[in-house]
């Protein structure tokens, strides 16, 4: 064996540049929420359609996150503030934030689908606009690593809770 050969293998076997695959590499986590799910069969039907609407879809960028749906017992009637997120455990302490409208949002999404998903992106911006209404916002929370929240709120009767979906854009 040459030893252009036996560097390329060496650069292979070393486990820092190279972990082996039980290794977790990824740099990004979804932390544990604090936050207790809401029960009222609106949110819970509500969570399960977007659950079913969103399947199989990412959003575009270095991980191609898929879309989970959320739904979070809530006890205003207002949507929640970026330190609301951070009380729910949702994303960590002093994470930048900027909101976005559900339209501005899904535009730049649909305008840089690179995955040919630009009707089944369109067909979950309608179905979260049908269940969520005007109550709903968009949340990015990160620089680098971007929680992307879209949620709006639902009331029913004495109960309250956040519904929608949640994903992760990273652009380094």
């Amino acid at each position: 064996m040459s030893s252009t050969d036996e560097s390329y293998l060496a650069l292979l076997n070393n486990p820092i540049i190279n972990p082996p695959p039980n290794q977790s590499t990824e740099v990004v986590e979804r932390r544990d929420t604090k936050a207790a799910e809401a029960t009222f069969k609106t949110a819970t039907s509500a969570q399960q359609t977007l659950k079913q609407a969103s399947q199989h879809l990412v959003l575009a960028s270095e991980t191609d996150a898929e879309f989970e749906a959320v739904n979070i017992a809530w006890n205003k009637k207002e949507l929640p503030t970026a330190q609301d997120l951070v009380d729910l455990g949702l994303v960590p302490f002093n994470t930048p934030c900027k909101t976005k409208s559900l339209d501005a949002f899904f535009s730049t999404v649909i305008a840089t689908d690179s995955y040919g998903q630009s009707e089944q992106l369109q067909a979950l911006q309608s179905q979260c606009k049908s269940l969520l209404g005007d109550n709903c916002q968009v949340y990015l929370m990160g620089e680098i690593t971007i929680h992307v929240f879209i949620l709006g709120l639902l009331l029913h009767e004495d109960h309250t809770a956040l519904v929608g979906l949640q994903s992760l854009l990273v652009h380094s």
